[in-house]
This record gives structure tokens, C-alpha cells and sequence, in this order.
């Protein structure tokens, strides 16, 4: 599992620079959101292709019994990917600092996701995990400074 996750980690890490390498030339953030979707699209459906072949079928009467709540709960993942990429693209070109803000993001999001969970899901973390959440503020703080 970890090895896994430390591979993901590695894909992730090397986002930023991949789209700084983009954003140097003429493309701006609308061509480089319509390029990247197409290049997504085109490996979905290959995916999809893929898992077709190997007879596993897309069984659509899952997503017609969706509640009403999931499915706006969709709508709204598949909303704020589309409002974030374009927002981070146009501070990635702009300021041209894809790292600091991708680990920028990635520190509110941590900080974000502990406090809705400790706000609206009563989780409880214990004085190590504070200690860790005491440090990616810190963390966040001292990137974020010049």
C-alpha cells in the first residue's frame, strides 16, 4: 500500500513542473484546460476500453437510483475541480510559482479537511496529530514567506 502511495505522491509532485513547462510557451489557462481535458478524456476512454474487454460492464442502474444528494454532491466535486484548475493555472502562470503553490494547496486542503472534520464530523485527534497540524501551519507560513 505504501508503495502505492509514495508512487502517486511522486505523480503528483511532478504536476507543477509539467505545467510550468506548459505555461512558459503561448498557451494560456484556457488552452492549457482544454488541452489537458482532452489528453484526460482520451486516457478515460481507453480506460474504459480497456476494462470493456475484460467484460466488465458499466451498470447504469446505479447511477439512475442516485439520491438526489449524491448526485449534487457529484455535480459539486466535478464544479470545484473545474474552478480550482482554473484558478491554480491562472496563479501558476501569473506568478510563476507552481511548486510553492502546489504545496501551498496541499496545506490549506489538510488544514481544511481536519477542520471540517473536527467542526461538522466531531472527529478527535489526539495531541500528536495536533502537533503535526501545528506544523503544516508553521510549514505553510514559512513557504509562503520570502
Amino acid at each position: 500500500m505504501y508503495s502505492v502511495l509514495f508512487g502517486i505522491s511522486i505523480m503528483k509532485s511532478l504536476r507543477p513542473f509539467f505545467k510550468k513547462n506548459v505555461l512558459k510557451s503561448d498557451i494560456d489557462e484556457d488552452d492549457f484546460l482544454f488541452l489537458n481535458t482532452f489528453f484526460i478524456s482520451l486516457f478515460v476512454v481507453v480506460y474504459f476500453a480497456y476494462n470493456f474487454t475484460k467484460k466488465k460492464k458499466v451498470d447504469f442502474n446505479k447511477y439512475k437510483n442516485m439520491k438526489p444528494i449524491e448526485l449534487g454532491s457529484m455535480i459539486g466535486v466535478s464544479l470545484f475541480t473545474v474552478v480550482s484548475t482554473i484558478l491554480v493555472l491562472q496563479m501558476d502562470k501569473g506568478y510563476q510559482t507552481p511548486f510553492i503553490n502546489s504545496m501551498l494547496t496541499k496545506g490549506f486542503s489538510t488544514i481544511f479537511v481536519i477542520a471540517i472534520g473536527m467542526i461538522i464530523y466531531k472527529e478527535n485527534y489526539n495531541t500528536l496529530q495536533m502537533l503535526g497540524i501545528a506544523f503544516i501551519l508553521m510549514g505553510t507560513y514559512l513557504i509562503s514567506s520570502k
